[in-house]
């Protein structure tokens, strides 16, 4: 949060107030669509999940795709196998994180 606002408040200082503006409703909006996310499918989720890492590895998975084909369609310039390369990407990004996490 406080690095929005410090970005809103340099963008407001270097005379780009309507650029500062939609950095705020962009974060407004962004900070509600993780609430609903992690009120309505992710605690359920997790609840549900908890016995087996299985059922989580599969959403991660699941979501996985679906952010690569969404990333890949809104490139401006595409390529075959770009879909393949943001998977692997995202899954590898997320793979170091956890490693990092558990060790």
């Amino acid at each position: 949060l406080s690095t929005v606002l410090l970005t809103a408040l340099l963008l407001r200082a270097l005379g780009l107030r309507a650029q500062s503006s939609k950095v705020l409703k962009a974060a407004g909006r962004m900070s509600g669509q993780l609430f609903v996310m992690g009120l309505f499918v992710l605690t359920p989720l997790f609840a549900f999940a908890s016995s087996s890492p299985w059922k989580i590895a599969l959403w991660v998975s699941f979501v996985a795709v679906v952010a690569s084909r969404e990333a890949a369609s809104r490139s401006k310039y595409s390529y075959d196998g770009q879909v393949g390369d943001c998977l692997l990407a995202l899954l590898g990004g997320v793979g170091l994180t956890l490693l990092h996490l558990v060790t």
